[in-house]
């Protein structure tokens, strides 16, 4: 069984992808009809600066590098934390070329704890870290299949 280290970068996609959805949900803002009532103006400038001032925050935020120890079974253990607890990739993960949306399911699981989500865009790896993350991805998606399949 193969351990791969894997470093996770803060993403310029990725905050360009916050960005734009937010641009993109002003438009309805600044769609709203001024028959409503007169001072609609008010609500739509109050909401405009609210989203680009969260725009303006998550580009000045600063994000540590994720250093990740990934093996061929989908195990996920950070190694930025030292009370970091082991993850699975489950077969709730997608892949595309432009994004990895990993799901990560804690192995022995506290009572409240849940999945995390992850999405690792591909500057956020290197080429090499993101095929890999893409092959176990996938290879855990058809193991899921095939035990579906198996089961009837």
């Amino acid at each position: 069984m193969s351990k791969y280290r894997v470093v996770v970068v803060p993403s310029i996609a990725g905050k360009w992808f916050v960005t734009a959805t937010i641009l993109i949900s002003l438009i309805p803002v600044w769609l709203i009809s001024s028959d409503l009532y007169s001072s609609v103006w008010i609500f739509q400038c109050f909401l405009s600066l609210c989203l680009m001032l969260f725009a303006i925050q998550e580009w000045r935020r600063k994000q540590n590098e994720n250093i990740t120890l990934v093996e061929d079974n989908g195990r996920w253990t950070s190694l930025n934390d030292e009370k970091s607890r082991p993850f699975e990739i489950s077969e709730g993960s997608r892949v595309s070329k432009w994004l990895l949306w990993v799901q990560l399911s804690p192995l022995m699981p506290l009572p409240d704890e849940k999945c995390k989500w992850l999405w690792i865009f591909p500057d956020s790896v290197s080429k090499k870290d993101f095929r890999r993350l893409s092959r176990i991805i996938i290879r855990k998606q058809r193991t899921h299949e095939d035990e579906s399949l198996s089961v009837r």
